[in-house]
């Protein structure tokens, strides 16, 4: 079965200690790669994450970051966000969803490093996501003060 997963709009809303907010806005567009920083890794199938130029599939603009795997039981690609410093409210906020059918998302932290091995903590299982966008979000307070991935 050909299950594709379009994950995009990755936005971190991050408040400063004179409690104006931020955004870290990752919309993918004006871009042909994923941007500088941002990191994957490959179950060994050859799929990857990557910045597809499809506009009737983004959630907005042009361009998303976009996954697809034609092979079964082999969901374990990574896409892994630059070292980010967070501060007490923020929040991971990011729009995915289903190419097709129903997939699953899940999301996790690293304190330490960009190795698979590193990410031990689950923020987010998202089950039965669908071909229309949702809106995931979760706090990061527990993060605040620390560096993550």
């Amino acid at each position: 079965m050909r299950k594709q997963l379009l994950l995009i709009l990755f936005l971190l809303s991050l408040a400063t200690l004179s409690q104006a907010i931020w955004h870290i806005d990752e919309n993918f567009d004006n871009l042909t790669a994923l941007p500088t920083g941002w990191i994957t890794h490959d179950d060994g199938d050859g799929s990857v994450w990557r910045n597809l130029n499809n506009a009737s599939h983004a959630h907005s603009g042009a361009r998303a970051a976009f996954f697809d795997n034609y092979f079964p039981n082999q969901n374990a690609d990574w896409l892994i966000t630059p070292q980010l410093s967070i501060a007490s409210g923020d929040s991971l906020i990011f729009y995915t969803r289903a190419w097709f059918d129903t997939e699953q998302l899940k999301v996790y932290v690293s304190t330490s490093g960009t190795a698979i091995s590193n990410f031990n903590t689950q923020l987010l299982n998202l089950q039965n996501l669908g071909t229309a966008y949702y809106r995931a979000s979760c706090s990061l307070n527990a993060y605040a003060g620390q560096n993550i991935y």
